[in-house]
């Protein structure tokens, strides 16, 4: 895992980023909020392992992170399931900032979020 020392504008929104999401946008996330990044070559496990320790939302394009009988929402901070193609950074972010000026990380406990191109849905 990698962490940018970067001063993000909003501390309590603590962010694992997963290694299929683009490279400007976790830069762009790293601006803004406080993230983790999962090394290169870890499995699904390893990174649902890494979100409960480190008590972060998962951030992911990777569809089985949708899937509740493997990753049941209720054993982490979130899931963020990422559901836009192509992925546009800005749409994206778009959707995340919405997203996040909506709900507090609190309201995402234990839930499974899918980022659609102009909304996002809870569950």
């Amino acid at each position: 895992m990698n962490n940018i020392s970067a001063s993000p504008k909003h501390p309590e929104i603590k962010l694992l980023l997963d290694e299929n999401l683009p490279g400007k946008l976790r830069e762009l996330l790293f601006e803004r909020y406080d993230c983790l990044i999962v090394r290169k070559g870890m499995t699904n496990g390893e990174v649902a392992k890494m979100a409960i320790k480190e008590r972060r939302i998962i951030v992911t394009q990777d569809k089985h992170f949708a899937n509740i009988v493997l990753f049941p929402p209720e054993m982490y901070c979130g899931i963020i399931r990422i559901k836009i193609h192509p992925p546009v950074i800005k749409i994206i972010l778009k959707v995340l900032e919405n997203l996040f000026a909506k709900v507090t990380p609190k309201d995402l406990d234990k839930r499974l979020v899918v980022l659609e191109e102009e909304t996002f849905r809870l569950k």
